[in-house]
C-alpha cells in the first residue's frame, strides 16, 4: 500500500515443503492484487528467499515449480558471508541451487550472494566469491545494505563506486542489482528518533536510483515489526500508527509513480558535495527530485527555460504552485526530498556551484586546534588535523588510505575550537564546515561562532545554534518503549554566506556539539547509539566567489595627489590564486597579466 517496493518472502524449512506452499499462497496472492498491477512504467516482481540455506534441493525444487509462473526471481541462503566463505559459497551452494532453478524453467532469476553489506570488509569475499565462478550461477546480483549509506552521501558514494568497479572487473556490471534486505531506525533503542530514520531512507532511495537499483528492487526488510528487537527499524509500529519514514516513501511513491529514473543532476564539483538530485521520466510526467546531504537550509538554481511557474511538492506532499522568472528558480532544498513537477515539454537543469578554488586547500595553510591532537576515542587512530583540508570525506565505515576515520578532537571541555591560517591575506565571502552525519562515536555541531581575525582581534561573522528538539518523556508508542523523543534535524553540513572579509585567519569556536549519535545526554542515558561530546569535523572549505574563472589582467598608473605620476613604486598582489610583484615605470604605469583567480 505504501509501494515502497517489494517483499522478500522467505521458505523457512525446505523440507516441509507442502507447509511453505500453502503458507507463501497467502503472502504472494496479497502481492498479485495490492503490488504488481499497479504501476503501468516501473516493472514490478515478486522473489522468494530461502534464508535457512537450500540443502534439500528436492524441497527447493517442489516450491519453484509451484511458483515458476508468478514467482520469478529466486535467492538461496541468507548473509552466507557471516558462515562460510566466498569460494565455498560459490562451488559447494549457489552452483547446485542455480541449476536446481533453471532445471525447472530457464526463464526465472537466480539471485546472489545476498551477503550482510557490500562495504569494504565484504570486498575480499566477493572476490573470492567471483573468482571461484560465482558470478556463473547468478542472474541477479544481490546484497544486503548493513552500513552502507547511513545517512552519509560520501559513505554511499565510496561504497557504490567501489562495488561498480568490482562488478565490472569480473564482468557483472550489466546485470540487475537488488538489495533484499535493509532499514534504519526510528526507536534507536531506548531513544525514539524518527527524522534520522526518514532522512537515511530517502537519501539511500535517491542514491539506488542512481546505480540501478530502483525502488522495486529495493527490499525494506523491516516495514513491521517481526519481533527482532536487536534491529527495530520498523515503519509501521504494532499499534498502527506509521513513523515518518514511511510517509515520506509514501510522497516519493506518488511522486515517482508512472515514471522511470532517466539521469542525475550534475551541481558542479562542489555542488554535488552538498546535494543529490535525480530526474524521472514517463509517457506524459516528468518530475524531479532533489535533496540536499546534509544541509537543512540548502538552495540551488534551477534553469526553466520558457517557464513561468511550476508545481513544487514537499517530502510530506505539500503542493505550490511556484512562480519562475526568465527561466530561473532559486528552489529551496533540505536535508528531506523536495519535488518539482513538469510537463513533458519542459527543460531543467541546475546551475552549477562554482565558488571558485577552495583556499582552505592552498599550499602553506596552516590548521590548529585547542585540543592535543590525540583521538579522543582510540589514541591509536591517525588523526592529522590536515584530515580538515585534505579535501577528502574521512568515513568510520570506509577508512581510506592514509587518512583513515574522521578528525576529533579532544579538548577537555567548552569552547574548543579550529583554526586555519592562509599563507598571505585572503578575500573571502563563503566558508562550509562539513561535521558528520551524527551516529555513534561521531557527532555534529550544536551551537558554534564563524569568526575572522581583524586587527589582531577574532570578530564574529555568524553564530549558528542548532536547536536539539530532544524530550525526556515516555514514549507515546507503547511499542517502542522508548525513554526520550528526539526530532533534531541531524544538520551537519553547514553553509555560511556572508559580505567579504580580507583576513589571514578564520576560526570555529564551539560551544556545543552533540554526543556522537545523540542529540543530547538524555539519548546516551537512554541507549542510544552515541559517543563522547567531542568535535568531529570532516573538511572546511573557503571561498572567494567573487572569483571568475580565466585569466585576467590588471593595470593602472600610480599618481600622487597633484596627479603628478610616480614611477618606481613596488606593488604586490594578494589574494588571488596568482601572487605577483610589479615595479611603476617611468609614467608611474604598471601591469599584472596572465593571472589565474
Amino acid at each position: 500500500v505504501l509501494g515502497i517496493g517489494p517483499c522478500r518472502f522467505s521458505v523457512q524449512n525446505a523440507s516441509n515443503w507442502e507447509a511453505e506452499i500453502a503458507r507463501l499462497e497467502q503472502d504472494v496472492a496479497l502481492d498479485e492484487q495490492w503490488y504488481l498491477p499497479y504501476d503501468p512504467v516501473r516493472e514490478r516482481k515478486l522473489m522468494i528467499a530461502f534464508p535457512n540455506g537450500t540443502s534439500d534441493l528436492n524441497g527447493v525444487r517442489r516450491i519453484v515449480e509451484h511458483f515458476k509462473d508468478r514467482v520469478k526471481y529466486w535467492e538461496p541462503r541468507n548473509e552466507p558471508d557471516q558462515t562460510t566463505g566466498g569460494a565455498q559459497f560459490a562451488t559447494n551452494e549457489m552452483r547446485s541451487f542455480y541449476e536446481t532453478v533453471k532445471s525447472v524453467s530457464p526463464d526465472l532469476k537466480v539471485m546472489g550472494p545476498g551477503t550482510v553489506s557490500v562495504t569494504q570488509g565484504l570486498q575480499n569475499w566477493l572476490r573470492d566469491f567471483f573468482n571461484a565462478g560465482g558470478g556463473n550461477y547468478i542472474d541477479v546480483f544481490s546484497f544486503h545494505a548493513y552500513n552502507a549509506v547511513e545517512g552519509d552521501l560520501f559513505l554511499a558514494r565510496y561504497t557504490f563506486e567501489s562495488l561498480k568497479q568490482l562488478l565490472a572487473q569480473y564482468g557483472q556490471q550489466d546485470k540487475e542489482i537488488w538489495q533484499t534486505e535493509q532499514g534504519y531506525f526510528a526507536p534507536v533503542y531506548g531513544s525514539y528518533e524518527p527524522r534520522r530514520q526518514a532522512r537515511w531512507t530517502m537519501l539511500q532511495t535517491m542514491l539506488f536510483e542512481q546505480y540501478g537499483i530502483p525502488k522495486e528492487q529495493n527490499y525494506y526488510w523491516y516495514e513491521r515489526s517481526h519481533g527482532f528487537w536487536d534491529f527495530p527499524t520498523f515503519l509501521a509500529n504494532e499499534d498502527g500508527s506509521l513513523n515518518p519514514g514511511a510517509v515520506l516513501m509514501r510522497v516519493w511513491s506518488e511522486e515517482v509513480y508512472g515514471t522511470r529514473f532517466s539521469r542525475r543532476f550534475d551541481f558542479g564539483e562542489t555542488g554535488n558535495r552538498l546535494y543529490i538530485g535525480n530526474l524521472f521520466e514517463g509517457p506524459g510526467k516528468k518530475v524531479a527530485a532533489f535533496m540536499s546531504a546534509g544541509s537543512t537550509d540548502g538552495k540551488i538554481t534551477l534553469l526553466l527555460p520558457g517557464a513561468t511557474s511550476v508545481t513544487v511538492v514537499s517530502a510530506l506532499g505539500e503542493e505550490r504552485t511556484v512562480s519562475v522568472t526568465g527561466g530561473r528558480l532559486e528552489l529551496d532544498v533540505p536535508e528531506i526530498p523536495v519535488y518539482v513537477r513538469l510537463t513533458p515539454a519542459q527543460s531543467i537543469e541546475v546551475e552549477p556551484v562554482d565558488w571558485g578554488p577552495n583556499l582552505a586547500r592552498l599550499p602553506g595553510v596552516q590548521v590548529r586546534s585547542s585540543g592535543t591532537g590525540v583521538h579522543p576515542v582510540d589514541p591509536s587512530i591517525p588523526n592529522s588535523i590536515l584530515k580538515l583540508v585534505n579535501g577528502v570525506m574521512e568515513t568510520s565505515r570506509w577508512p581510506l588510505p592514509d587518512s583513515g576515520r574522521p578528525w576529533m578532537d579532544n579538548t577537555d571541555g567548552f569552547p574548543a575550537w579550529v583554526e586555519l591560517t592562509f599563507p598571505s591575506e585572503r578575500t573571502i565571502d563563503r566558508v562550509v564546515i562539513y561535521s558528520f552525519p551524527f551516529w555513534q562515536w561521531e557527532g555534529t555541531l550544536l551551537d558554534y561562532e564563524l569568526q575572522y581575525e581583524r586587527n589582531g582581534e577574532w570578530v564574529t561573522i555568524e553564530r549558528v545554534t542548532e536547536p536539539t528538539k530532544t524530550f525526556r518523556v515516555a514514549s507515546f508508542h507503547p511499542n517502542a518503549a522508548c525513554t526520550v523523543d528526539g526530532f533534531f534535524s541531524e544538520r551537519w553540513i553547514f553553509q555560511h554566506s556572508f559580505a567579504p572579509v580580507t583576513t589571514r585567519r578564520i576560526r570555529v569556536l564551539v560551544h556545543d556539539c552533540t554526543w556522537g549519535g545523540g542529540a543530547t545526554r538524555d539519548v546516551v542515558d537512554a541507549g542510544g547509539q552515541t559517543g563522547p561530546r567531542k568535535v568531529a569535523l570532516r573538511e572546511i572549505e573557503v571561498y572567494n566567489s567573487l572569483w571568475q574563472p580565466g585569466s585576467h589582467r590588471i593595470s593602472g598608473v600610480v599618481r600622487t595627489a597633484s596627479g603628478n605620476p610616480v614611477p618606481g613604486v613596488r606593488i604586490a598582489l594578494r589574494g588571488w590564486a596568482t601572487e605577483a610583484m610589479a615595479v611603476t615605470d617611468a609614467s608611474g604605469a604598471f601591469e599584472f597579466t596572465n593571472l589565474q583567480a
